[in-house]
């Protein structure tokens, strides 16, 4: 992914998952 794209994640609440929308939301890749 490059950065300004977005990423829409399901399920989000859980530890593996919000771990990998902070690395993402960190790349500067905007995350739903």
């Amino acid at each position: 992914m490059k950065t300004g794209e977005t990423c829409h994640m399901i399920g989000v609440g859980g530890v593996g998952m919000s771990a990998l929308a902070q690395v993402l939301l960190a790349r500067g890749i905007r995350v739903t």
